[in-house]
């Protein structure tokens, strides 16, 4: 948890620890943007490379990402989402069904289990559609929405942090 004492002084605790946190500076946030494949540079020292894939590219791609779980947490079946994604920062009510677990939780509780500084919260990016999280930093993407045999379009996401900022990557 943590405590605001004043305008930029929070004494926060976590993993043991007491200590002062820096607040987040305002050009932290980003302003969503609705889905289209292409980079996007964020604030945070955040990349987002978005990529739909289809035909032998997604075949291909599809293998590769069986071979490297990594990989393959950042590749979706681009059928199975329903709505209309955005990529955007977290917002009050946002929910997300991790990978492997048929229980989704809303994104204060996951942050809260995985110890993600709350400074860093607010500007980690995700893609949703509406308070659903299809896809998030650090975790890749939802239950339900990995590659089968069947997968005709590939959402792949490839993302990034510079080296010189903290991140959960």
């Amino acid at each position: 948890g943590a405590v605001q004492l004043a305008p930029g002084a929070v004494l926060a605790a976590g993993r043991g620890l007491l200590f002062w946190q820096e607040p987040l500076p305002p050009e932290s946030a980003f302003e969503p943007a609705p889905f289209a494949p292409g980079v996007y540079r964020l604030p945070g020292g955040y990349r987002v490379e978005l990529l739909l894939l289809q035909g032998k590219e997604c075949e291909e791609s599809i293998k590769f990402a069986q071979t490297d779980k990594k990989a393959l947490n950042n590749c979706a079946d681009y059928a199975r989402i329903t709505g209309s994604l955005c990529l955007r920062t977290r917002r009050p009510g946002d929910v997300f069904r991790p990978a492997g677990r048929n229980v989704g939780k809303t994104l204060k509780k996951l942050y809260n289990e995985l110890g993600v500084p709350l400074a860093q919260r607010s500007a980690l990016p995700l893609l949703a559609a509406g308070s659903q999280v299809a896809w998030l930093w650090g975790q890749g993407f939802a239950q339900g929405l990995a590659p089968t045999g069947a997968t005709r379009t590939l959402l792949v996401v490839r993302p990034e942090k510079e080296h010189s900022a903290e991140g959960m990557a």
